[in-house]
């Protein structure tokens, strides 16, 4: 019976050399390093998506439709006392 063969990407063998090489306080500080850049990468990814729809809006300007409302002569008013139909 052979063994079976194991794939493991050239990344994560450096990944887990790097680990073993770190003190286990600093390992956890790394952690949480990479997930505050992770969380911040995101935000920047919002934020720069944000600025070029303005950036656009601000270059292509379009007239806004106002909103259209009902003929006054159809709006039903009733009194507070009334339930609706």
């Amino acid at each position: 019976m052979c063994a079976p063969e194991w794939v493991v990407s050239q990344h994560s063998l450096y990944k887990w050399t790097k680990e073993q090489q770190l003190p286990p306080g600093q390992h956890k500080e790394q952690l949480s390093q990479m997930e505050e850049l992770r969380r911040l990468k995101a935000e920047l990814k919002g934020v720069s998506e944000e600025r070029d729809i303005l950036k656009e809006a601000a270059l292509n300007p379009r007239p806004r439709s106002l909103p259209s409302y009902p003929d006054p002569g159809k709006v039903r008013v009733y009194p507070a006392s009334r339930k609706f139909p």
